[in-house]
């Protein structure tokens, strides 16, 4: 080993073992002679930087995350950048561990607006690409193998064993390559935020493969600096209330609707309830269940009135409406509260399909009372075929599962052919079991009274339904 001295301009090399003199610097070379000492800093050497291709609003958005659906269920999607980790999951749920993959394996990030002309038509497609790694194929010669010019005689047999064996082939280098199915699919409609996460995370990724892990660890460890550059350059004075009242919603929703009317001057019902709408389906980050637990209460009919009636269901059928409203919120509190509920919701379903009544299958109600009392069926008949039945599977000694002809003939005693015809209730019923509706903790069942109140509608919890 040579111990290099630098003393000033001059160096004093000493032998292993012999007394150095005092200096101010001593550098240890530990490599061997013949390598160069100048070499080039690695890439993993490389300081913590900020990355120079991804803006601070891109991180944010991809910080706070965009909403849409994945396999056809609603979801959100976001960056979680503490673990360096891509995440989705329904609405209301932290993500799995099988619905978590790492901006390091992730490969590309691409997306198409599909469907009609009209913005409300179009959706965008979005689909997300992980890396793989795939080894060269180069076939090794065996070691000591015997090769077709080898003589049979026993001096040629001789030479080639004194012969070393040949030595293997280095192996050909890993190639990195996009898979072909895509770790994640989600689709959104064009007025959402999913399309401003995707061109988000295209810059990510575009960062990371021009400049290196390092860039997003440099992220990674300040996160937070961003978020605050972002909220303070980027956002205007009303984007920073309107962050804070989703913020206020999500801790206490009375808090956060005082703080709407004050901050944000949505001082009328109509006005709250179509902010949290426009929040709920469009950019997304209201809690459902908390916003389901406000609209319980007595005092915001009126705001949900508003808010049903922003919701579209100009394309989609009374089992398609259902699950759209019950997706945006989950509803809370006593049969009274999911009874008010419905009927405001069939008064805005019987609204907009009178304005398409070509939609399949085809129906024919007469009022919005028809719909009301259609969707309580589908409610008791979802009870019937994914919870009661799980609930007394244990003791049934025959299969308790609603029939077609079950749910037709218990419909029939609310709701006339003349609405409903019997080819739209089968409809309903293959819908309805092939996917439950998930509407809240509550499950809704109709009953009949007498002989004189066929029409009376009870509502049953699941907590009743334990205890029957």
């Amino acid at each position: 080993m040579t111990v290099t001295q630098g003393a000033g301009p001059e160096e004093i090399e000493v032998e292993s073992g012999a007394p150095a003199p005092k200096v101010d610097q001593i550098t240890v070379d530990f490599g061997r002679e013949d390598e160069p000492s100048n070499r080039a800093p690695s890439k993993a050497s490389k300081a913590l930087g900020p990355p120079e291709t991804v803006d601070s609003s891109a991180i944010y958005k991809l910080y706070r995350g965009a909403t849409g659906r994945v396999k056809g269920e609603p979801h959100r999607v976001w960056v979680e950048f503490p673990a360096l980790q891509l995440c989705w999951a329904r609405y209301d749920q932290p993500a799995p561990a099988q619905n978590r993959a790492s901006l390091l394996d992730l490969g590309a990030c691409s997306y198409q607006v599909t469907g009609a002309g009209d913005a409300d038509g179009e959706t965008v497609h979005v689909e997300i690409l992980s890396l793989v790694t795939e080894f060269g194929s180069r076939a090794v010669a065996p070691q000591g193998a015997a090769t077709d010019s080898a003589s049979e005689d026993g001096a040629s047999g001789a030479i080639l064993a004194e012969r070393d064996p040949l030595p293997p082939l280095p192996p050909e280098p890993p190639e990195m390559r996009l898979s072909k199915t895509p770790v994640l699919v989600v689709d959104g409609s064009v007025g959402s935020a999913i399309r401003e996460f995707a061109e988000s995370l295209q810059q990510l990724l575009a960062s990371r493969d021009s400049e290196g892990k390092s860039g997003l660890e440099f992220i990674q460890a300040r996160l937070f600096q961003y978020l605050w550059r972002h909220q303070g350059t980027s956002c205007t004075e009303h984007e920073l209330y309107q962050a804070q009242a989703v913020l206020a919603f999500n801790l206490d929703p009375k808090s956060g609707v005082a703080y709407v009317k004050d901050k944000l001057k949505k001082v009328s019902d109509s006005d709250v309830g179509e902010w949290l709408a426009d929040m709920s389906q469009v950019k997304g980050g209201l809690d459902p269940t908390l916003l389901g637990n406000y609209f319980s209460r007595m005092d915001t009919i009126g705001v949900f009135k508003a808010f049903v009636n922003c919701l579209d269901f100009s394309e989609a059928d009374l089992v398609a409406a259902l699950r759209k409203l019950f997706d945006t919120f989950k509803p809370g509190g006593e049969g009274q509260v999911i009874s008010r509920i419905i009927e405001l919701f069939a008064e805005s379903y019987f609204d907009q399909w009178s304005r398409n009544k070509d939609m399949l299958p085809k129906t024919f109600y007469a009022n919005s009372d028809d719909i009301m009392t259609t969707a309580f069926s589908l409610i008791m008949l979802n009870t019937g075929l994914h919870v009661a039945t799980k609930k007394v599977k244990k003791n049934a000694s025959h299969d308790i599962t609603m029939s077609p002809e079950e749910f037709v003939k218990n419909t029939r005693r609310v709701v006339t052919e003349a609405a409903v015809p019997d080819e739209a209730l089968q409809a309903f019923y293959d819908l309805v079991k092939e996917e439950h509706l998930v509407c809240s903790n509550h499950v809704m069942q109709i009953t009949d009274h007498s002989k004189q109140q066929q029409n009376t509608r009870q509502i049953t919890t699941n907590h009743d339904l334990e205890h029957a």
